[in-house]
């Protein structure tokens, strides 16, 4: 199109029927002319559907708002999860430490765990925290924390 002098804006939505009873909708923001098969919303009006993904992150509540403001219905808003959506944090209890090396010791065995993605341990406290981009039994922090000689206090 733009080959053709017809669109040289990137303001705008352009929107085209297609044999097979599809619409495709180009994005504002986008020139025209440098358009890819990522940038097209495709919509199936007969099974009322449209798959949609974006370079950029929008959240489910903000997509629906333009849906809405649109004057269409939205339903069954399906969103992929992220890998960062599945992190866990949790606060042990631990019983043992006396001195900043039994905390160091805590510290690096629950670090090697598969998952862990940060760990601070606090002597005084007698604890814990731990993240992990996945959920860890605590039958897992349990038999960690008393292999390295401490105890976990349930």
């Amino acid at each position: 199109m733009k080959e053709a002098g017809l669109v040289a804006a990137c303001d705008g939505n352009i929107s085209f029927r297609r044999d097979d009873g599809t619409v495709v909708i180009t994005p504002s923001g986008v020139p025209k002319g440098e358009l890819k098969p990522k940038h097209l919303l495709v919509v199936d009006l007969d099974g009322q559907k449209a798959d949609v993904s974006a370079d950029k992150a929008i959240s489910a509540e903000d997509f629906k708002k333009v849906i809405t403001t649109a004057g269409y219905t939205l339903q069954n808003l399906t969103t992929p999860k992220k890998e960062e959506d599945e992190t866990m944090e949790k606060t042990l209890k631990i019983e043992g430490m006396m001195c900043q090396h039994c905390q160091k010791h805590v510290h690096d065995a629950l670090a090697a765990m598969d998952g862990g993605t940060a760990v601070t341990v606090d002597l005084e406290g007698k604890k814990a925290d731990v993240t992990a981009s996945k959920d860890i039994p605590t039958e897992a922090f349990a038999k960690v924390i008393a292999d390295a000689g401490y105890e976990l206090v349930k």
